[in-house]
């Protein structure tokens, strides 16, 4: 989004932590644990359909979803899926997202 005419963005150290490099894109924790591309990019669409559907279960608004999503994707930029598993991970990121969010479901 374009900042309105008279403001100018403000950019951090903080917003700049995670804006990527193509580079940095192209070798990912999990690229050098030996996941090729396909394969890391197959997982990270199956998980974050797998957070979509289970808020859709839980009836999580779409706001809470993509914060949830945007974590999943952030966590693995920083670690590898050979050592974490992805599903438990897209669980916990959805976790997160509704405690962010203040979206207060009951554990079940």
């Amino acid at each position: 989004r374009r900042p309105r005419p008279g403001r100018q963005a403000i950019r951090t150290p903080a917003t700049d932590a995670w804006l990527f490099r193509l580079s940095q894109l192209e070798s990912t924790p999990s690229r050098a644990d030996g996941i090729d591309k396909e394969l890391e990019r197959r997982l990270m669409v199956a998980c974050v359909k797998y957070i979509g559907d289970c808020a859709q279960l839980l009836q999580i608004p779409q706001l809470t979803v993509g914060v949830a999503a945007t974590f999943f994707q952030q966590f693995y930029m920083l670690e590898s899926m050979v050592r974490h598993k992805p599903h438990e991970v897209a669980a916990s990121c959805l976790f997160l997202a509704c405690k962010v969010n203040e979206t207060h479901r009951k554990l079940k």
